[in-house]
């Protein structure tokens, strides 16, 4: 093979991989709009059922507020996404969306208060069986599940429903 021979191979070999990896990324971008707008929706969705659990529970609508914060993530880039208040008494709870880089799960929101001295609760979403393989494919097809961890790591979690709603609140407020 002639020295001219081997540069135009590894030209055209280097232009074909070019091509490939051009294919690719239009791929995973399209992959990666589908998984935010999917993350968007489920974090909507989480904030109407919170909403909707306090309202149904004799919280005024009034006492509940959405706000836009901006996120950054890697992967994702820089959004917008909604973040909750609701306003029990005196406290305030905070709920922030953190990202859906997460490693092992879905996407997380942390759960702060203006309570001196409070924890941060996190939500972690995940697919909704555990026994199904977490595909990109099944994440955007299947409803996520919201689960409550009240300490570090993920010790002690459980499903976040109204059960688990009102040990959040427990937490935050103590029985009286």
């Amino acid at each position: 093979m002639t020295l001219a021979q081997i540069i135009n191979k590894e030209l055209s070999k280097a232009r074909l991989d070019k091509e490939k990896k051009e294919k690719i990324d239009a791929l995973n971008l399209e992959q990666r709009k589908q998984r935010l707008q999917k993350w968007l929706n489920e974090t909507d969705n989480l904030f109407e059922k919170i909403k909707k659990m306090l309202t149904d529970n004799g919280l005024s609508p009034d006492a509940i507020r959405f706000n836009d914060i901006e996120i950054e993530e890697e992967i994702y880039g820089k959004y917008k996404i909604p973040a909750l208040e609701a306003e029990i008494g005196n406290n305030i709870l905070f709920f922030q969306p953190i990202g859906t880089s997460i490693i092992s799960a879905l996407g997380r929101i942390d759960i702060t208060s203006n309570i001196r001295g409070a924890q941060t609760i996190k939500l972690i979403a995940d697919i909704e069986q555990k026994t199904t393989k977490r595909s990109e494919k099944n994440i955007l097809s299947m409803d996520w599940k919201w689960y409550v961890y009240p300490g570090r790591g993920t010790e002690g979690g459980y499903p976040f429903d109204e059960e688990g709603f009102s040990k959040i609140l427990t937490i935050f407020f103590g029985e009286k």
